[in-house]
């Protein structure tokens, strides 16, 4: 590993030795995957979570940017979304700052109709597709700085709390959860 610069940046450099003999092995094909039925379901409920980094002047004139809100609320002091056991549910998660976040749901799993506001295309062969990494049900999904996912899925049968958050650590321990 050596450090140098490509243009005015500073650069982590490092090269691989590669030894023994070649592969020969052909590459793994997979066969075609059918589309998650949710593809086809028109949502019952839409609901749109803004996740928020809002800063905070705290004693001493210090202010403190780890401060993080879903719909201008902490976790716990706002009003938790109530699903009904099989309704298929279409929520937009906004992003309004600098900071990816990877949306997190527990109880089940949800398919990514859209980026950005961009539709997903899940029937889109190669090389059109814009869907190859979007076509299998999440459980997390990266939501872009400034950007948005929309996430399509069906509230299963699990009483109770239904729990979702940012999958940084720090972020879920500054309530965005």
């Amino acid at each position: 590993i050596s450090l140098g610069l490509v243009g005015s940046e500073m650069c982590i450099r490092d090269s691989l030795k590669v030894e023994g003999e070649p592969v020969t092995t052909p590459a793994p094909v997979f066969a075609p995957q059918e589309a998650d039925p949710l593809w086809k379901e028109t949502p019952d409920v839409t609901r749109t979570f803004s996740l928020e980094q809002l800063p905070q002047v705290e004693e001493g004139g210090v202010i403190n940017i780890d401060n993080f809100y879903i719909n201008g609320k902490k976790f716990g002091e706002g009003v938790m979304p109530q699903l009904e056991i099989g309704t298929v549910e279409e929520w937009t998660i906004l992003n309004a700052g600098p900071l990816n976040h990877p949306f997190h749901i527990h109880q089940g799993v949800f398919i990514v109709t859209k980026i950005n506001g961009f539709p997903i295309e899940p029937d889109k062969k190669f090389p059109n597709a814009n869907a190859a990494n979007y076509v299998s049900p999440l459980d997390v999904i990266m939501v872009p700085a400034f950007g948005s996912v929309t996430i399509r899925f069906r509230a299963l049968d699990f009483p109770g709390d239904f729990v979702f958050h940012c999958h940084i650590l720090e972020h879920e321990d500054g309530a965005v959860s």
